[in-house]
């Protein structure tokens, strides 16, 4: 199971298509629910109401993050959580500059 997630997220990060963060993010997300077990895959959205209420709120001033920032992010932590929770893996992910 780990190293179909590794060999997935891999191909992701490697594909010059798929570079911007929002579907990286998403991408990331999918792959570690396909590899979840049944029961992680029904918990997916109340992992991700108890993430959401940890993020800073959306700013009309654009000083906080943006809707499509946020649901990014959101996909990272999702993923990750899952991911230690039901597999034992810490998913760690970098963004070059």
């Amino acid at each position: 199971m780990f190293e179909s997630v590794t060999r997935n997220l891999t191909r992701k990060f490697n594909d010059k298509n798929v570079r911007d963060f929002e579907a990286t993010a998403q991408e990331v997300r999918q792959a570690v629910l396909k590899a979840a077990s049944p029961v992680w895959r029904q918990e997916e959205n109340a992992v991700a109401s108890r993430l959401r209420q940890a993020l800073p709120p959306l700013a009309a001033d654009g000083l906080g993050l943006q809707p499509v920032r946020e649901q990014a992010i959101l996909d990272v932590l999702v993923a990750q959580e899952i991911a230690r929770i039901d597999m034992g893996i810490d998913l760690v992910i970098a963004q070059p500059h």
